[in-house]
Parts: C-alpha cells; structure tokens; sequence
C-alpha cells in the first residue's frame, strides 16, 4: 500500500516536474548565454536557438554512447525509481515501529507547513550529503573508481552525460542512498507524528525541487553557468565542469550544497570555459571508447588488482636456500 502511494504520486508529479526542468533549464541556458557567454558577434535570439543546439550536439561520438546507455536504462524501466521506493517503503514502517516500541507511539498531528518543511530539509541534508560522500568515496577508493571511470569517460557534456553510469555503482549509490533516506524518513515520521507514506512524498519531491533550482540539468551540458559568490553555498554548473577536468578530478563533489566541499578542502570556484579539457587521462580514454568496453573494463581492471594484491601477499621461499643441505651442514 505504501509503495503503491509513493509510486503514484511520482507518476503524477512526473510530467509536471518534466515541464519545470525544461523550463528552468531554458531559463539558466538564456541567463549564460547573455550575461556570461563571451562571443565577438551580436547576441540574437537565432545565435541563441544555435548555442543551445550546436553542431557536436548532432555529431560527436560522445553524445551517441550517451544516448546508448539513456535507451539501456530505458529497457530496464524504472531501475532507480522502484528499489528507491520499495527501501523506503519496507525500511521506514519498520523504523517507525521500532521507535514507537523503544520511546512509545506519538500521537497523530495534522501535516502543517512549518512540519513539511522541516521534514524537506532534514531530509535534503542528508541525501545531499550522502550523494556527496559516494561520489568523494568513489574518487578515493580505488576499487570504487573502476567503476565511476565510466562518468569521467565523457568528453562533450550534454544532459544525457549524466546517465552514462556503471550499473555497479548504480546499485551501490541505490542501497546507500536509498537505506539512508528511509532511515531519515522513519525517524522524521515518528518525530513530526505522521505517517511514513506521506513524509517519504515529501521528501522525495524536495529533493528533486532543490536539484530543479540548482539547475541540476545543466551540470552535465556545454552551459557552464556560474553562480558567481554564490558558489560557497551552491554547487554551479560551472563548478561541476571543473570536476570533470581530466587534469584534476578531486574537486567539488557536491550535488547542491558546496558546503560538504568545503569542509572535506575539496571546494573550488569555477573557471573559465575552455581552460580545461573533459575526459579521462590520454592514456585510459581508449580504454572507455566503447559502450561494451565501458561495461566490461571495471571489471577486468578489479580482477587485475585482486591478482596483483593476491601475488603480494603469497609467500615465496627464495630458491637459492636449500633447507636439506643446511641441515646437513649445521649437523656436521
């Protein structure tokens, strides 16, 4: 039943928050192109249909294995949404209870503003820093960026860049991020003393909201808007390009907020378009050419590591020892 809630209301706000991300995306897209854009000619709404439609759009390799693994997450329907859902649907009535067990039940409120948006916010905090930690954690752990390899891949960001993802680390952000945002909302239900089903609602679409006015969109898009000052509090599109510079990769991890940035040391003010360049390392993107090479090459570099390691830590006797004859000389 729970589950069942959760999913329609997504169905619902689906093509409503579908019309507000175009239209926010058009939006911070005009905003770039007039006020931080730089070209020699007149700024026209026709230079405008050309600059948000250029010609690598059509062209680049890049953008058809974007497109691929856009079609392949397709076919496998709505692989994020329904394990999402179903962990908050199993994980925060048992989290509920437990509370209710421990500490007894809360009485039952009305769902008031002030209720709703501090249920958002809490909820907002902690999957925002959640995806923060994964993604720092994916740079940091080897193992782990064998996988996310796959993101950095890309060379022309578009919107469809930010699907280009392993399945591996797919279902690793899933358990973790969705196990965390159950947790918070079973604890969020039993504080503010209404049900689980409605509290997850308004978790979910928070978060979504909050990526909407960041313009989440844009992070993987040849529009590198800037935010200015703004920066030390929000994570710009333009912070997001600096991430994926194949120089320096080790910078701006955050989603929304760029305040996890700054207390990891790991925050950085956007630059210039052009003064960097996308992609892995000259001598890995071959490696990543391909949309089967992308799927098979984390797990061939993990077998490659686990038999290095494992040769590391196998004990070998030098060959030039002979026990026997050593024995035989100690007793003579």
């Amino acid at each position: 039943m729970v589950l069942s809630t959760m999913m329609a209301n997504w169905l619902t706000v689906g093509t409503v928050l579908l019309l507000i991300r175009i239209a926010i995306t058009a939006i911070g897209t005009l905003v770039f192109y007039v006020h931080q854009h730089e070209q020699a000619t007149p700024k026209t709404l026709k230079g405008f249909v050309r600059f948000c439609l250029p010609r690598e759009l059509w062209t680049h390799r890049c953008v058809r294995i974007d497109a691929t693994f856009v079609v392949l997450r397709k076919l496998t329907g709505f692989a994020g949404v329904i394990p999402a859902a179903a962990m908050i649907a199993a994980i925060s009535p048992r989290i509920y209870d437990d509370l209710a067990a421990i500490f007894g039940h809360q009485d039952t409120h009305p769902v008031t503003l002030a209720m709703s948006f501090g249920v958002m916010l809490a909820v907002l905090l902690v999957r925002d820093f959640s995806d923060f930690y994964l993604h720092h954690l994916a740079h940091r752990w080897k193992w782990l960026w064998e996988f996310h390899a796959v993101h950095h891949s890309v060379t022309f960001l578009t919107p469809l860049s930010g699907k280009r993802s392993h399945f591996v680390e797919d279902l690793i952000h899933i358990g973790v991020s969705g196990t965390l945002l159950a947790t918070i909302v079973g604890v969020c239900a039993y504080v503010a003393g209404f049900p689980p089903a409605e509290i997850s609602v308004f978790g979910v679409d928070a978060y979504l909201i909050g990526h909407l006015l960041n313009f989440n969109e844009l992070q993987h898009s040849h529009v590198s808007l800037s935010f200015g000052r703004l920066e030390q509090y929000f994570i710009s599109p333009a912070q997001h390009h600096l991430h994926h510079d194949r120089a320096d990769s080790s910078r701006n991890f955050g989603a929304l907020l760029s305040v996890w940035d700054r207390m990891f040391g790991t925050f950085a003010y956007s630059q210039k378009p052009g003064s960097f360049a996308f992609g892995l390392a000259p001598d890995l993107q071959p490696d990543y050419d391909s949309v089967v090479k992308m799927h098979l090459r984390p797990f061939q570099n993990c077998w490659k590591r686990a038999a290095r390691m494992l040769a590391r830590r196998t004990p070998t006797t030098p060959r030039s020892v002979k026990p026997l004859k050593i024995l035989l000389s100690h007793d003579a």
